[in-house]
């Protein structure tokens, strides 16, 4: 294998819209640094996978993106369909959230892998039946030059998944995009697949984003953490930071909803629902659940404030946080790190 430079992932000012303009994501920015493991968590409909998606440009049909996605030198949104196409696998790979749709049900899951082995390099059929086998060893399928003749429908979900996954590094990518990637599988599985992803990352050399809805499934494996609702990124810095010292609303709720040995009380669930997609709330967009709100948070849009070294917030309230603090956050590690 080739030794390749790892470039950085800047995600600036995004959009992604759908007919009639109606936006779903709005002015998402970051960054993931070379190597760098990265985590972006909300409730469901926040826009976590459209993001994921529109930076390996498999948006729905309908949807279309705007503002800036940059790999290196190369601008990702601007790229033709066939560079796009040859990028995908190559250089940017993407797990799926379920692995059985992800799968060619008529299609040995071996020939899956080869498939994209063979569409990104120049080798005989005996090398890509070896890497093949290789791959599957490493994302643990035991028994890989057997297995490798079977379907999908004969792996349970842990395994279809480390199909998945090896259908991801086949070509050796150097940025990894998981989206949602454990969300059907049990505790004991899913920490076992989140334990294979920080090993092959730190392996492959890549730099990894992972999609979540859960701050325990990031804890273990992210640098650092960005939070969305209602399309917007509202909180991003340190894993640590914004768990332990979160400086959003959103965010304690969150982290308050979480399960804790050490917790006496009831677990707290943030009152309201989201806005629906695409509709515009006037300033703060979870204003309306916030405990916190008062008329200056609905009058505008909220800037990201920084409130920490490489710590940012979008709340004007930061100082009042100690009011859902004292309730809200678990005071003890454990209470947030399932898969550490």
């Amino acid at each position: 294998m080739s030794v390749r430079q790892v470039e950085p992932l800047v995600v600036d000012h995004l959009r992604i819209a759908f007919g009639g303009g109606r936006e779903v994501v709005r002015g998402v920015s970051f960054t993931i640094q070379p190597g760098e493991a990265f985590g972006l968590i909300g409730e469901s409909g926040s826009g976590k996978s459209l993001t994921c998606r529109a930076i390996i440009g498999l948006l729905p049909i309908g949807a279309q993106a705007s503002g800036s996605i940059r790999y290196g030198k190369i601008s990702l949104l601007d790229l033709a369909q066939r560079d796009m196409q040859h990028l995908r696998g190559s250089t940017i790979a993407m797990v799926f959230q379920d692995p059985l749709t992800a799968l060619n049900p008529v299609l040995r899951v071996g020939d899956a892998v080869a498939q994209v082995i063979a569409s990104h390099e120049r080798v005989d059929r005996r090398a890509v039946r070896r890497r093949t086998v290789e791959v599957m060893n490493r994302v643990g399928i035991r028994d890989a030059a057997r297995r490798a003749r079977a379907y999908a429908h004969q792996f349970s979900g842990g395994m279809r998944q480390r199909v998945v996954i090896a259908m991801a590094l086949a070509a050796h990518p150097t940025l990894l995009l998981a989206d949602e990637p454990t969300t059907a599988l049990d505790v004991i599985v899913q920490a076992g697949i989140l334990r294979l992803l920080a090993k092959l990352r730190r392996e492959e050399l890549m730099s990894l984003m992972l999609v979540s809805h859960d701050f325990g499934v990031v804890q273990g494996v992210c640098d650092r953490v960005g939070v969305m609702y209602h399309g917007e990124l509202i909180e991003e810095g340190p894993t640590d930071d914004v768990l332990f010292h979160p400086k959003h609303p959103y965010t304690v709720g969150l982290i308050g909803s979480l399960p804790s040995e050490t917790r006496s009380t009831r677990l707290r669930s943030i009152p309201g629902t989201p806005p629906e997609g695409g509709v515009v709330v006037p300033g703060c967009a979870f204003a309306p659940r916030c405990q916190l709100a008062t008329e200056e948070c609905h009058r505008g849009a909220i800037p990201l404030i920084e409130v920490g070294a490489h710590h940012r917030s979008r709340c004007i309230h930061i100082d009042r946080l100690t009011e859902l603090n004292s309730t809200s956050v678990p005071a003890h590690a454990d209470g947030v790190n399932g898969f550490a």
